[in-house]
This record gives structure tokens, sequence and C-alpha cells, in this order.
């Protein structure tokens, strides 16, 4: 029995390589076939979805490319596909050269001020979404994210401050927003007005980083 569950284990574990590799490709080959769209059909994707932030204000085509592959380096890490430390300094480095192209990017700014706080590079983070939020005051995800920081510099009136207002542009965000009031197990004090809240129970529990991945 001992060896039939090593063996067993053994298997499980290459399936599960096997399925994080072929994500791994699968999504390299969409990236690749998005990366070779004519910037002209780009344009007219961003006219009809206005308010999405990543067709929003892109240059040109060398600019969307680093976006594509910050939304695959993002949809890798959600669904554990990749390591989490490694795929934040991957999305900073592909947002540092889209951002050489677009300084005022606020969906490439997003990308790297969250990336930064959750490698612990809390005031680069910050200084990053402060910009972003300049650019964009409506854009909701960013502030959450700055309240993350915040929070984790412990400076929880400005926490509570953006996570009300994230939660204001988007109430979709109030469940994302409890799970960092619950981190440091101070949900009490900082309640966010919302509607209904859904509690999702997920069975086995999912680790830290693929809870950080999900964020993305």
């Amino acid at each position: 029995k001992k060896h039939m569950g090593f063996f067993n284990n053994l298997f499980k574990k290459k399936d599960e390589e096997h399925i994080h590799e072929k994500r791994r490709n699968l999504t390299r080959e969409l990236m690749d076939n998005l990366n070779t769209t004519d910037f002209a059909d780009i344009q007219k994707a961003a006219k009809q979805q206005p308010h999405l932030p990543f067709f929003q204000d892109i240059k040109n085509k060398e600019e969307f490319q680093a976006r594509n592959e910050i939304s695959r380096l993002a949809a890798l890490m959600a669904a554990d596909d990749m390591d989490f430390v490694e795929a934040c300094k991957e999305i900073i480095e592909h947002a540092d050269k889209g951002l050489k192209i677009n300084p005022n990017s606020a969906y490439l700014l997003y990308f790297r001020g969250r990336s930064k706080g959750d490698l612990g590079q809390l005031k680069d983070g910050l200084k990053d979404l402060d910009k972003c939020l300049k650019i964009k005051p409506d854009y909701a995800d960013a502030y959450v994210e700055r309240g993350y920081i915040r929070q984790k510099m412990d400076n929880i009136s400005g926490a509570k401050n953006d996570y009300e207002k994230g939660v204001h542009f988007d109430s979709s965000l109030q469940q994302q927003v409890n799970s960092y009031l619950n981190k440091k197990g101070n949900k009490d004090n900082m309640v966010i007005p919302s509607g209904i809240t859904f509690k999702i129970i997920v069975n086995p529990s999912l680790t830290e980083n693929h809870q950080k991945g999900l964020r993305y």
C-alpha cells in the first residue's frame, strides 16, 4: 500500500505538472496570435469597449504586446500555473517596457504598482498607484490595491478610505476587500458599506499564493 501510494502521488504530480505546462503553452499560442493583430483592429476594439482599462489609451502595437504579456502572466498566476513571485517580477518587466512607450498608461501603472506591493516594494508600489489614480480617478481596482498597500504600511485610515472608494466604483470588489481586512484580523473596526456579500467556500483551501493569484 505504501508503494502504491507513492506511485499514485508521483503520477498525480506528473499529471498536474503536465496540465500546468499545457496551459502555459496554450496561453503562449494565444498571445502569439493576438500579437499579430493589426493596430487598426486594436483601436477598433478599444472604441467598442471604452470602459475596459486594458484597451484604454494604447499608443502602439508594442505597448499592446506588453499589455498582452501582462494579461497572460496574470492568467497563469490565477490558475497557479507559475510561481507567484516570478510572475510578479515578469509583470513588472513588461510594465516597464510598456511605460517607456506610454508613461501615462493607467493600466500599466496599476499592474506594476500592485506587483511591486506584492513583492514588498511598498513605497514604489504606492507611487505607481498614486499616479495611476491621478490619470484615472475611477479605477476601482487601483483604489483597492492602494488600500491593501496602505494596510500593510499600517495606514489604517488611508486603507479604509481607499477601500470605500474602490467598492463605491465597483461593488463586486467587496469580497476582495473583506479578504484583505481578514488578513490583519481588523474587520470589525473597518466595515466597508455595501450590498449583499457572497462568500465562496473552497475545499480544499486555496494556498495563500493561489489566493493572491486569483486577485490578478
